[in-house]
C-alpha cells in the first residue's frame, strides 16, 4: 500500500484550497480545529494528528499548515515532510509577523471587517480573478475571530524545532505573503505566489511526485 499524503490547508482555509491539487495526488485533507483556551501549538497539533491513522504517512502542510505539519512530525513517526507557501525553523520571517509579534495590529480586523477589507488585501495572496476571490471571501467568512487570533498569535512567536525527516520546500518566487528571499532549501516556482497550491496544482504535483520517487 501506498503511503498516505495527510494534507493542511493554510490559515482559515478548508480543503477546498486543495481540491486542484486532490486530482493530481491521492490527498487526505485535515480540517483546522476550533482552539481550546490557553492552548499551545504543541497541544494543537496532538490534537490534529489524531486524524493521522496511519504509522508513518506523509504531510503536506501550506502556510501556517506547513507550521502545523512540522509540529505534527515533532510528535509522532512521519516518513516525509512536505511545506508549500510555509517557513521553517531559521527561516527570516516575514514583515508583518515580525509586526505582529511586538504590535497585535491583526486584532483590528475582526467580525465583517476581515471580509470587507478582502479586495484590498487579495492581491497580497495573488488572487485577482473574481472566482478566486469569492472563494477566499466564503472561506474566510466561515472562520471566527477566536481561531484566527489564536492562530496569528502561534505563528508569529513559532520558533520550530530543526525538522528530522526529509522535505521538500516548495515556494512562489512571486509569493508576497511570505517572500522566498531570506528562506533556505528551496524548490522554487518562477512566478508563483501564495495561492499557487490552487493556481498551478500541476507544477506542484509534479514537483512531489519527482521527489517521492528518489
Amino acid at each position: 500500500m501506498k503511503t498516505p499524503i495527510y494534507a493542511i490547508p493554510g490559515l482559515g482555509n478548508d480543503s477546498r484550497i486543495l481540491k486542484p491539487l486532490q486530482q493530481h495526488l491521492p490527498l487526505t485533507p485535515i480540517e483546522w480545529l476550533q482552539p481550546l483556551p490557553a492552548e499551545s501549538i504543541s497541544q494543537y497539533a496532538a490534537r490534529m494528528a489524531e486524524a493521522i491513522d496511519h504509522p508513518r504517512p506523509i504531510l503536506l502542510g501550506v502556510s501556517f499548515g506547513g507550521v502545523m505539519a512540522q509540529e505534527i512530525a515533532r510528535l509522532r513517526p512521519v516518513s516525509r515532510l512536505v511545506l508549500v507557501s510555509s517557513i521553517k525553523p531559521g527561516d527570516a520571517r516575514p514583515l508583518f509577523l515580525r509586526i505582529s509579534k511586538r504590535i497585535p495590529i491583526y486584532r483590528l480586523s475582526k467580525g465583517k471587517w476581515r471580509i470587507r477589507l478582502l479586495p484590498l488585501y487579495a492581491p497580497q495572496f495573488g488572487v485577482r480573478k473574481p472566482a478566486e476571490i469569492q472563494l477566499l471571501r466564503e472561506i474566510f467568512s466561515q472562520f471566527d475571530d477566536t481561531y484566527r487570533m489564536w492562530a496569528i498569535e502561534q505563528l508569529a512567536h513559532w520558533k520550530g524545532h530543526p525538522i528530522e525527516c526529509p522535505f521538500l520546500h516548495i515556494h512562489g518566487t512571486r509569493d508576497r505573503v511570505i517572500p522566498h528571499r531570506g528562506l533556505s532549501d528551496l524548490t522554487t516556482v518562477a512566478g508563483g505566489n501564495h495561492m499557487m497550491i490552487y493556481q498551478q496544482p500541476v507544477r506542484i504535483a509534479n514537483e512531489i511526485q519527482t521527489w517521492l520517487k528518489r
